[in-house]
């Protein structure tokens, strides 16, 4: 199964996101590994996105995320 519970925007459709990987993982035994690799981004987008989803403490799987891109960017908010 691949999944990205920082992405599951399909609540309203019933989407089990973080909870059904997780609900996967203990009952077939599966091991789960997280991927962190950005292609997309570029380094500040990433690391600020990251700071404001850490925020999602018991929905989602820690991971470390690696801007591939390299650095630079900027965000405003």
């Amino acid at each position: 199964m691949v999944g990205d519970d920082d992405q599951a925007i399909y609540e309203w459709r019933r989407a089990r996101g973080f909870a059904g990987m997780q609900e996967f993982a203990v009952r077939h035994r599966a091991r789960m590994l997280t991927l962190g690799d950005n292609f997309r981004s570029l380094g500040q987008i990433v690391s600020t996105s990251d700071k404001l989803i850490a925020h999602n403490i018991g929905f989602r799987t820690q991971k470390t995320f690696i801007a591939r891109r390299g650095s630079g960017g900027s965000v405003k908010v």
